[in-house]
């Protein structure tokens, strides 16, 4: 069983962490982690050492998996055809006051950064996360800014929010 899975990194200054083989994205969501600094994002698949900077960091971790993890923050079943091509990508998204926001067509987890925000009658707050494709989304009552990572057929692609990493994986 292939799963999406969310973990939240909150390292203190100096703080390493060590991350066997695996296919995952990183955004750093405050602060540094190596080379990684706030809003930026990074796909790999190699063993890593993430080490934190001057002020620590926070950096929210997306790792494909073949089992069911026990300490992340969300994790998703996803339905991958082995004969295709995927793309996982990380995106930023936002909506201002009164606006509807984007919510992704694609599997995937999504994580608010700011604001507050209602999907199927639950509120979300910061760093709250939710499986998408979501439920229905209402109106932000506060500027809102979320980052996701998605799998799409590399076929199929289309962007919804700022790209800020995508990369090409298979099973």
């Amino acid at each position: 069983m292939t799963s999406l899975a969310l973990y939240e990194d909150l390292l203190a200054l100096g703080e390493t962490v060590s991350l066997p083989r695996g296919i995952r994205m990183l955004y750093a969501a405050s602060g540094e982690a190596s080379s990684l600094r706030a809003n930026e994002a990074w796909f790999g698949t190699e063993e890593l050492e993430l080490k934190a900077g001057g002020e620590g960091a926070t950096v929210l971790r997306w790792e494909l998996i073949e089992w069911e993890p026990a300490d992340a923050k969300l994790a998703a079943h996803v339905d991958l055809d082995p004969w295709e091509e995927y793309v996982m990508r990380c995106e930023r998204s936002g909506a201002g006051a009164g606006e509807m926001l984007d919510l992704g067509p694609a599997q995937g987890i999504a994580c608010l950064l700011r604001g507050e925000l209602r999907i199927s009658g639950e509120t979300v707050r910061p760093f709250g996360a939710w499986v998408e494709p979501a439920g229905q989304g209402e109106a932000a009552s506060q500027v809102t800014v979320l980052v996701r990572v998605s799998l799409a057929v590399a076929a199929d692609l289309a962007g919804r929010g700022e790209l800020l990493a995508e990369e090409r994986v298979r099973l």
